[in-house]
């Protein structure tokens, strides 16, 4: 019983996580390049079960324990993993503003912060009046040559051990007073003239990345960041998130009421532990 109890407590604790999960995706649903997120649970390690106490008449006044295997007993779930689901595409919305920027395909922007390099989807960008390229938090957008690029020796990564940019790149500087053009391949054109190329990266594994806010992503040490090729740049768009609001909601109630199950089962469990306790283990005078 005491089992039970165990089991019941795992499985509310994985809806928590889950319901926080949901909640965040659904407070998200306005944000520019959002990607929802996806808890992963597995099953907690199984226990052999033995009989206790199961004797054996070896002789007249002789016995053996022989404690005979009844099975395997789960112990409840965990939540394993939480994955960022980059591959889904959100919708493409236009603005005809010239400073904000949608991909479409793999890939993601790369900003220079007070804490490092770091990525996102969120193209909503400004030009400052000194003519550098910020995201909307004051980060500086960044380019990269192809020559840049092509210095790394083939199969390596963007980034160090420290998470610091193995290249060398450039902050993305414009005439304010000017238009500019960018291309497909995130090539930025003013006055005719060649300004710089947006360093798009993509990461080998899409749940090996940390959020860490205003939209930005920072990957894991073990995760590698490489230059992204299958992916469009669209000028004058946004991309959208990509929670599906309805889909969102279906599940905050789905885990809700799988919620207030195991609370059901705790609460069955602790019946039969109370009934155990003062009935079944009574002794009558």
């Amino acid at each position: 019983m005491l089992r039970g109890l165990y089991t019941g407590a795992s499985g509310m604790l994985v809806n928590e996580v889950r319901q926080n999960i949901t909640a965040n995706n659904l407070a998200n649903i306005d944000t520019t390049g959002f990607k929802k997120s996806v808890a992963v649970f597995s099953m907690e390690p199984d226990n052999e079960i033995y009989r206790v106490n199961d004797l054996n008449k070896v002789s007249k006044q002789k016995f053996s324990d022989i404690s005979r295997y009844i099975g395997n007993m789960g112990t409840g779930a965990v939540v394993s993993d939480v994955y960022l689901t980059s591959g889904q595409q959100g919708n493409i919305n236009v603005t005809d503003n010239q400073s904000d920027l949608a991909i479409t395909g793999e890939g993601y922007f790369a900003v220079e912060t007070k804490d490092g390099v770091k990525f996102t989807r969120a193209g909503n960008f400004a030009v400052t009046k000194d003519g550098e390229l910020t995201d909307m938090n004051g980060n500086f957008v960044i380019g990269a040559s192809p020559e840049s690029l092509a210095e790394l020796p083939p199969g390596e990564g963007l980034l160090d051990p420290k998470g610091a940019m193995k290249i060398a790149y450039d902050r993305i500087r414009l005439d304010p007073n000017q238009k500019f053009n960018v291309g497909e391949e995130g090539i930025i054109f003013q006055n005719g003239q060649n300004v710089s190329k947006l360093l798009i990266v993509k990461f080998d594994k899409s749940n090996f990345i940390n959020k860490k806010g205003a939209n930005l992503l920072e990957p894991l040490p073990e995760n590698k960041v490489s230059a992204a090729s299958e992916y469009k740049i669209a000028q004058g768009a946004l991309e959208a998130s990509n929670v599906n609001a309805v889909y969102e909601m279906v599940n905050m109630i789905e885990l809700q009421r799988a919620y207030e199950l195991n609370q059901k089962v705790i609460l069955t469990q602790d019946e039969m532990l109370q009934k155990s306790i003062n009935s079944v283990g009574r002794l009558n005078a």
